[in-house]
């Protein structure tokens, strides 16, 4: 009889071993511009076809989590990656169980609670600490989180400068991905097409601006939308962010009747839509002011998103009680 029971303790052991065994995980990124390794100084045409050439790329990429085994969420906590065009990206994310990958999300920026405060806090060799070229707009602005810059127009001498900041353009990124595992490391492989980043930009006659807005922010939807794609070939998608206090106030939250959705200036959505737990569009609002009203809905968890752009990239959970 004892031989019976041992194996069947070795098997536990090793059942128990394979599903708490750590995976150390890596990101890469590929540097590209079409077809091609991403280069500085290296004459290349805009997503439309223009002429461009690039002189910087730089940019920081945060709050990663993976998403594996049935929907597990893992956070990567205080990681920020100071990303350069010209630098292969290949960092260990750490050792987590993992067994299998579904999804990463990250955002390209630094989050509304790190970015304004002061970089000279940080050891010079970490991200946030103060560069050269600066990747810090100031500590009402916060950092840069996008700093592209290089020429365009027909001759390629008009000079193009794109530096995307603002709380506001800091847009979760979610893309489908299993990676690429190798014994006990998993890969997850990203390409950059860092030419979509002017798509939809003119160029041909200059662009100067240092801004959450126009062409910066246009940039930033694009690093969202049409930047990167995982090995397997699959596209980047917009994960609403959750909207924070300083950008509106939904009170009162739990409810059992009507909640006042208060926005900061400049914060205004062109239009927003209240989604049930099945995913059901139940309530739409188009003409939005610094207070809306919304109406009351029967007992059950809500999802409001807030479109800016045309695009719904902010959100917040609205709870009504019976």
């Amino acid at each position: 009889m004892k031989k019976p029971l041992l194996l069947l303790s070795l098997l536990v052991m090793l059942l128990s071993g394979s599903l708490s065994a750590q995976t150390n995980v890596y990101l890469k990124i590929n540097h590209k511009m079409g077809d091609s390794t991403f280069a500085l100084n290296k004459n290349t045409e805009t997503p439309e076809g223009d002429p461009f050439k690039f002189s910087r790329l730089d940019y920081y990429l945060s709050g990663i989590v993976l998403i594996h085994d049935g929907g597990q969420k893992t956070e990567i906590a205080d990681t920020w990656l100071l990303v350069k065009g010209t630098i292969p990206i290949n960092t260990l994310l750490g050792t987590h169980a993992i067994i299998n990958l579904e999804e990463i999300r990250f955002a390209i920026g630094v989050e509304q609670e790190f970015n304004h405060l002061d970089p000279s806090i940080y050891s010079p060799s970490h991200p946030l600490a103060p560069k050269s070229p600066s990747m810090h707009w100031g500590w009402e602005a916060g950092y840069r989180f996008i700093a592209l810059e290089g020429s365009g127009g027909a001759a390629r001498d008009k000079d193009v400068q794109i530096h995307s900041l603002g709380d506001f353009n800091y847009m979760q990124i979610k893309i489908n991905t299993a990676g690429i595992k190798t014994g006990n490391d998993l890969t997850i492989e990203l390409n950059a097409d860092y030419a979509q980043a002017l798509n939809g930009i003119e160029t041909l006659s200059g662009v100067l601006i240092h801004s959450d807005d126009l062409e910066a922010r246009d940039m930033s939807l694009n690093f969202v939308t049409h930047v990167f794609t995982s090995s397997e070939g699959n596209n980047s998608a917009l994960s609403a962010s959750k909207i924070t206090p300083s950008q509106a106030v939904l009170f009162p939250n739990p409810t059992r009747g009507c909640s006042t959705l208060s926005f900061k200036e400049g914060m205004t959505p062109s239009s927003i839509r209240v989604y049930d737990q099945q995913g059901k569009c139940v309530d739409r609002y188009e003409q939005i002011t610094e207070v809306l009203v919304l109406k009351p809905q029967s007992a059950g968890f809500y999802m409001i998103a807030l479109e800016y752009d045309g695009i719904e990239t902010r959100s917040i959970k609205w709870i009504i009680t019976p």
